[in-house]
């Protein structure tokens, strides 16, 4: 059987990214948009909204082309490990520190995929909670405690 659409995910996601990328074009229309020189309030979220319809337009076309892909099977439990993961981040960033929150954040998300082992769920997390840290708290100074004070 010939499936026009061979790669469904891309159809979705391209069709997704252009629909966001238009409705944040057309907020973005209420803000002066100026010149590449002077660029206004408006400038930025029109571009990066013109870019995101491009990309969403060119995962469309490509999903017409190249081999079949079906969609996998849906499942839910990455889906809510994954959001349990950045609502702890949110939770904990502010009372625990950036460090710890990255840290719960990772390894709750990591846990939503079918092959999660925890050893380099906890390795990982703690290499991108050491980064961020110097990059964020100490290198751009950004207000965030790196340990809250939970651990004062």
């Amino acid at each position: 059987m010939n499936v026009l659409v061979k790669k469904p995910k891309d159809l979705f996601s391209g069709l997704l990214f252009a629909a966001f990328g238009i409705f944040v074009f057309y907020v973005s229309l209420n803000y002066s948009f100026g010149t590449a020189r002077r660029m206004g309030p408006g400038y930025f979220p029109g571009v990066l909204a013109a870019l995101m319809v491009l990309i969403g337009a060119v995962l469309v076309v490509r999903s017409f082309f190249g081999a079949a892909e079906p969609i996998e099977k849906f499942s839910l439990k990455p889906m809510v490990l994954i959001l349990l993961g950045s609502l702890l981040f949110g939770l904990l960033v502010r009372p625990a520190g950036l460090a710890p929150a990255i840290m719960a954040m990772i390894v709750v998300g990591s846990a939503g995929d079918a092959s999660f082992r925890i050893v380099p769920a906890v390795a990982t997390a703690a290499i991108l909670a050491l980064g961020s840290t110097i990059l964020f708290v100490h290198l751009l100074g950004q207000p965030l405690p790196a340990f809250g004070y939970w651990f004062r």
